[in-house]
């Protein structure tokens, strides 16, 4: 099955900004200043307060949506 994220847009999401395909195919996309969610969560999950988890639930849920 194939996705394309092509004209996907939206706040929440990492904007692709292009494709290299020499030596390897890799993405070149937004900076992100805190890096993925994923290690952000990993390094701060014994500072993280609920309020700000919930947040960042509400709008990975928000995206879900879009798509």
């Amino acid at each position: 099955m194939y996705y394309s994220v092509q004209g996907l847009k939206h706040p929440n999401i990492v904007e692709i900004k292009g494709v290299i395909q020499d030596p390897e195919i890799s993405l070149v996309m937004e900076f992100v200043q805190h890096g993925c969610l994923q290690s952000y969560l990993k390094i701060h999950n014994d500072t993280l307060q609920e309020e700000t988890l919930l947040k960042f639930a509400l709008d990975v849920a928000k995206v879900c949506n879009t798509c």
